[in-house]
């Protein structure tokens, strides 16, 4: 199965893409604007799991490279499953939260995933 995994640079979406990388046939791509920390991942798990199995992308839903997201998608042969982890939060009390917190938040949680979907859907 081929992965694609948002917000792999941490907690359940780092701990996932390793879990599917380490299974035998599986390939993941993993997405995070954090690219030191994928670089991390990809250490992580060239010690369970070969190269051919995991890649990684440094990648923003709300500002997407779709031409290199879509080369390294083609590279790995398309897309089974994609795991839209990557969230947006921002910690205020409700009556606080102004349109442009509601907005960044959707852009990310909702609009985000959407369009990479759509962009993937070919695959």
């Amino acid at each position: 199965m081929n992965y694609v995994i948002t917000g792999a640079s941490r907690g359940i979406g780092y701990d996932l893409a390793l879990f599917l990388a380490s299974g035998k046939g599986n390939k993941v791509l993993a997405l995070s604007r954090n690219a030191e920390k994928l670089g991390q991942l990809k250490a992580a798990v060239l010690k369970i799991a070969g190269p051919e199995q995991f890649d990684f992308l440094p990648f923003d839903l709300n500002h997407p490279d779709e031409k290199a997201l879509l080369e390294k998608v083609g590279a790995m042969g398309g897309v089974d499953v994609v795991v839209n982890n990557a969230g947006s939060l921002i910690k205020k009390p409700f009556l606080e939260l102004g349109s442009g917190d509601w907005q960044q938040m959707f852009e990310t949680n909702f609009f985000g995933p959407m369009a990479l979907i759509r962009s993937l859907f070919p695959f």
